[in-house]
């Protein structure tokens, strides 16, 4: 079974797009998901609070501000957060690969590049948006300032040099479909 890589920035449209692959039969691994999912292990709720300095769970809820404060505003202990969770969600995903049927399987994630799981895909598709757009769709969703956009976008840095090693693009302007696009690397995915 086939193991393709979906990224973008936030506000690119993965979401949109994994939803158009589930109605065509594909099995989706929702990364950000399964990782806040990960939280609940009392072990990984240990260790991150050790780093964190202060419980990251109450009463078995997901303090997302402070991990948020954490990942976005401390580099050095988001490294350290990121090296016990996304092994964990590593893990987790190959345990659920071994449970799907479908022709081929995808991981969503906004951070395959910064994480350097893309080279343990077979493809990688990019939801690709322009700036403005993402600034208007996440500022509507979230009611984020521009600066808290800027600071969790450049997280989510992808380079020229990572758009050269994606295999698909998929263009998700305003003024585009998404959906032709989709079909298309559907078709030459199971026909590869």
């Amino acid at each position: 079974m086939k193991k393709i890589g979906i990224t973008g920035y936030m506000g690119s449209g993965k979401t949109t797009a994994c939803g158009i692959f589930e109605h065509l039969g594909v099995s989706v691994y929702y990364s950000d998901i399964e990782a806040k999912a990960a939280y609940q292990d009392k072990d990984i709720q240990e260790r991150v609070s050790e780093i964190a300095g202060a419980p990251i769970c109450h009463h078995g809820i997901l303090n997302t501000g402070l991990l948020a404060d954490i990942i976005f505003r401390q580099p050095d202990k988001s490294a350290l957060i990121n090296g016990i969770v996304h092994p964990y969600v590593w893990n987790h995903f190959l345990q659920w690969c071994g449970q799907q049927n479908s022709a081929y399987i995808l991981f969503e994630s906004a951070l395959l590049f910064q994480t350097e799981l893309f080279a343990r895909f077979d493809d990688i598709i990019l939801i690709n948006t322009p700036l403005q757009e993402l600034y208007a769709r996440i500022q509507y969703r979230n009611g984020w300032s521009e600066e808290e956009i800027s600071r969790r976008l450049q997280q989510q840095n992808i380079s020229p040099q990572a758009v050269r090693q994606c295999k698909y693009i998929v263009n998700n302007a305003e003024n585009e479909l998404m959906l032709p696009q989709i079909l298309d690397i559907h078709e030459a995915i199971l026909s590869s």
